[in-house]
């Protein structure tokens, strides 16, 4: 069975998301938090939970945001350690890991992977926004990485990150 699954962008005071079922994308959206601290945490904490219940999805996918202390690192602390407590797997990557995940020769810049993803995923290409394509980009990098694993059987999971380092 196909698993479903969330990935998330963060920004400073929103969070970007895109459910994929297998390699198809499911649901697009971005959720603009009002508030800052605690309550932006709560506000995205929520949206992310509805999100998660209406599409059954098993597990996350985030980038990795640097502890820096910045509103965008807080936000994803935040919520992740929230979902971490409810029992979510959560996978993060670094971009170090995502650029060169989409081409050989790696790719340098997000401005150029997002371009690849646009290429990659037509239907993102009227309506979404950075966010959401950045979003879909590291949904699509869970799932193909998953296809492969289950095609070759090789280990059919990756380890959840525990923490953020």
């Amino acid at each position: 069975m196909t698993e479903s699954l969330l990935s998330i962008a963060f920004q400073k005071k929103a969070a970007a998301v895109a459910v994929f079922h297998g390699l198809r994308i499911e649901y697009l959206d971005v959720h603009h938090a009002s508030a800052t601290g605690t309550k932006a945490v709560q506000s995205v904490y929520q949206f992310l939970s509805r999100t998660i219940v209406a599409f059954s999805c098993t597990s996350v996918g985030a980038e990795l945001v640097a502890n820096d202390r910045t509103g965008r690192a807080l936000l994803f602390e935040g919520v992740l350690a929230r979902l971490r407590d409810d029992g979510i797997p959560v996978f993060t990557f670094s971009q170090t890991e995502i650029l060169p995940a989409f081409s050989i020769p790696p790719l340098r810049t997000i401005a150029e992977l997002r371009a690849l993803g646009l290429s990659l995923m037509p239907m993102l290409t009227d309506s979404a926004s950075q966010e959401t394509i950045d979003a879909a980009l590291i949904g699509l990098l869970m799932q193909v990485d998953r296809e492969i694993r289950s095609i070759f059987n090789l280990d059919h999971s990756r380890t959840p990150n525990a923490r953020t380092p």
